[in-house]
Parts: structure tokens; sequence; C-alpha cells
């Protein structure tokens, strides 16, 4: 800018071009999408926060996977304080903690970053990597496909069980396999020395999502 003025071509763009009867300059009023929100990503919840899972469509509706125990449904869900969506379906119990929030804020467009797909067929030691909140990425490797846990009065059975790191926020957060980076499900919680994860086989056959490409 500072060479073109320095020229004088400051001058001759304002006479030729911005002074030009053809052309009209106006304002842009419409909302760029955000694009941010991803696989990972922190999200707020009426309980705190947690981590959004994947992309994903629940009967043709565009949303993601997260935690069922950080929504009810019905709960609203917020990005960066931003009301973005609502929980439309959430469950807590058997082999299953997971909810689907659908997106109503058109202006935030959830990504999967990396993420190729999901994997029904996993097996101890397989080496996964977990995406969250506060922990944003660790590995590990998985160390039972069928863990039964007790957490905060309701007993699960079959959920998967790894070495990787978590913390609280990080529920919700994909667990994939490291490399082929195919989702096997979504973080839950951790015990004393592993960490537990709802596999993706036990709530898409509840007709909860599937994975957007």
């Amino acid at each position: 800018r500072d060479d073109v003025e320095s020229r004088g071509l400051g001058d001759v763009y304002k006479r030729q071009v911005v002074n030009f009867s053809g052309i009209v300059f106006k304002q842009c009023t419409r909302e760029f999408q955000n694009h941010s929100l991803s696989p990972g990503s922190s999200i707020g919840t009426p309980k705190g926060t947690a981590s959004m899972g994947y992309r994903a469509t629940r009967f043709n509706t565009d949303g993601f996977v997260t935690a069922g125990h950080a929504y009810n449904t019905g709960d609203p869900a917020y990005y960066n304080n931003t009301l973005i969506g609502n929980c439309d379906f959430s469950i807590q119990g058997g082999s299953v903690d997971a909810a689907f929030i659908s997106i109503t804020n058109f202006s935030i467009v959830p990504n999967n970053g990396n993420l190729t797909g999901e994997e029904y067929n996993i097996w101890a030691g397989d080496n996964v990597t977990k995406l969250g909140e506060t922990i944003a990425q660790s590995e590990g490797y998985i160390t039972s496909t069928n863990a039964n846990v007790n957490a905060d009065g309701i007993y699960y059975t079959d959920m998967g069980e790894a070495t990787y790191l978590s913390a609280f926020g990080d529920s919700g957060g994909p667990v994939y396999l490291t490399d082929s980076k195919k989702v096997i499900g979504i973080h839950k919680g951790s015990t004393a020395f592993t960490s537990i994860f709802v596999k993706a086989v036990s709530y898409t056959h509840l007709t909860l999502p599937t994975i957007l490409r």
C-alpha cells in the first residue's frame, strides 16, 4: 500500500475505479459461517462444560455427538457463550452414555477435522487417541472392550477401556483409532488408572447419529 501511494497510484485507483459509474460498493450484511467448532472443542451445558464429539446427522438433522451425562433432552448447547443448538436426545444407562445436539444457529458449522468415519470392530491392544477440551489430545491403547463401571449411581456395561489420559471437561470428546482416524466412540470418564469410552456401536443402533464426512 505504501509503495502504491508513493508512486501516486492511489489517486489513479480512486479516479478510475472508485469513481467509475459501473462499480457500486456496498457493505456486506451476510454473516459468515464459523467453522471452528471441531472434535474436542469445549461446549457449554447447563451442567458446566463438555467436549464436542464429532459432526453427525440424525433423522436428516445436522448436529454433533457428545456425552449423555452432559445434557438432558431439551437442554440448550453453547459454543463460545453463543447458543448453537439443543439436545434432541440423551440417554444414560446400559452400554450408552451419549447425546445428540442439533444445530439451530446456522452461522456455526461443526467440522470433523481429520476424522474419516466410524469403526465398530475394535480389539484390546488397538492404539487410540482421545480429543477433549481439557487434555486436548492423548494417546493410549485399549485394555478392554467390555468393561463394566458404576458412575453416579448408574451401572454401565460393555464400555471401552483405554490408557489415554483424560480430565474433567473431556466428556463427549471423540476416541478414534490413531492410524486410520476412524471414530470408535466418545469419552465417558475415568477410573483410578484408565479412561472409559462409550463404543460407537452401542449408540448408532439407537438411531443416534451417523458421522458426516
